[in-house]
């Protein structure tokens, strides 16, 4: 089925560009890991660009996304500070500690194609900007008038993701990370 065809091809492209990166991964060589043609990979996208976004960006993307959610339906006093920000930095860093192939090759790609990688870093800047958006709508209510938020809301969210991606080189063989549970109550 078309549906099933097209997990297919996404499946076949992330592990694709996490063995070969974007440069090495082929449209040839994901319709062969997928048992399709490439003439089939074009009839679900367009182009190179679409699917490593696809097949990259969006389970990035569907995890902001369920945050979003969550904090657009309950209000300051359901969930306080703390808790929305240990929430948020629980689960990107969950994700971005599950996913930190996925994320390397993101931002590896991006340095050596940021022309063609335009529209992924876009899709990803407007993924930000949403949750900077939630912040300045909610200071007011919640008391932030002290920082630069839009700054602010940026650096924890690069913090977070950093934490993740650069772990084996912050703690190393010798130095034991901290639990997950550890890093988010000192993130918060």
């Amino acid at each position: 089925s078309p549906g099933r065809l097209r997990a297919q091809i996404i499946a076949a492209a992330r592990e694709c560009f996490l063995w070969s990166g974007y440069s090495g991964a082929s449209i040839r060589q994901i319709a062969e890991r997928a048992n399709t043609t490439q003439a089939l990979i074009y009839r679900h996208f367009p182009d190179k660009p679409t699917i490593f976004e696809t097949a990259v960006l969006e389970p990035f993307e569907a995890v902001l996304a369920e945050f979003i959610d969550g904090w657009r339906a309950s209000t300051t006093s359901e969930l306080p500070t703390e808790d929305l920000f240990a929430r948020f930095n629980r689960e990107v860093l969950a994700f971005a500690s599950a996913h930190r192939a996925d994320l390397i090759t993101l931002l590896a790609a991006e340095e050596h194609h940021p022309d063609e990688l335009r529209g992924v870093r876009t899709t990803f800047n407007a993924m930000v900007r949403e949750i900077v958006g939630l912040v300045l709508a909610d200071a007011p209510e919640r008391g932030w008038n002290h920082q630069d938020l839009d700054i602010a809301a940026r650096s924890v969210m690069a913090m977070v993701i950093g934490s993740a991606l650069l772990e084996p080189w912050l703690y190393g063989d010798d130095d034991p990370p901290p639990t997950p549970e550890r890093l988010v109550a000192e993130l918060t």
